[in-house]
């Protein structure tokens, strides 16, 4: 199921769009986005999955220590992988794309 989503709709809205394709009962999202973008859309779905035992995988570019998302996440609920033989088993994963 793709969700259209028109460009002049307001922040919130598309966030809970967002939140509602996940909550039902869809395995995976999927985004790509530019870089220019905020992923701050995308908190009340990452909330909801941590908070629902669900898995996250984060995959950037940004810099470890300028993950915008990161500003809005306690430290505990994530952990950045640094090497792609790193075994975890946290909640929240974020890496950046050449250790996906």
């Amino acid at each position: 199921m793709a969700i259209n989503i028109n460009m002049f709709r307001g922040k919130e809205e598309v966030s809970q769009d967002i939140l509602r394709y996940c909550r039902n009962k869809h395995d995976r999202l999927n985004v790509i986005s530019y870089f220019y973008n905020t992923a701050t859309i995308f908190l009340a779905t990452i909330f909801y999955y941590l908070n629902n035992s669900k898995s996250i995988v984060y995959i950037t570019n940004e810099v470890e220590d300028k993950i915008e998302i990161l500003n809005h996440i306690n430290k505990e609920k994530y952990v950045y992988l640094k090497d792609s033989l790193q075994e975890v088993k946290d909640k929240m994963i974020i890496c950046n794309y050449n250790r996906a």
